[in-house]
């Protein structure tokens, strides 16, 4: 059977969870209002479905995203509230937000940030 580009299957999902951790982190900056303290906290539920990606058929809500944000909160890219009551919510560290700050200056005059 013949390989997409001639990847491994390792290299290929390496490849797929990068773009899943940086469309997540996308829709996370899309809520990015002045400083990181407006920040909008989103639900997984809201993320999964600004990505379009379904609830599991099973029951257990959206699993492929929750991975995704536990992944990003261990690497201290996203964050959640110390009190969170009513179901996990996320946002941006702020040195992620500044990281997307700074690459949004760069591609263009228009920055969902202040400075």
């Amino acid at each position: 059977m013949p390989r997409l580009h001639g990847l491994q299957p390792q290299q290929l999902a390496r490849i797929g969870m990068f773009y899943l951790e940086e469309a997540v982190l996308d829709v996370l900056y899309e809520d990015v209002h002045g400083d990181n303290d407006q920040q909008t906290w989103l639900t997984t539920a809201k993320i999964s479905k600004r990505l379009g990606i379904p609830a599991s058929d099973t029951g257990l809500g959206y699993p492929l995203v929750r991975y995704i944000l536990d992944k990003l909160l261990r690497e201290a890219r996203v964050q959640r509230p110390s009190l969170d009551r009513g179901g996990a919510r996320y946002r941006l560290t702020k040195q992620e937000r500044e990281k997307r700050c700074d690459e949004s200056r760069k591609e263009s005059q228009y920055a969902n940030c202040q400075g």
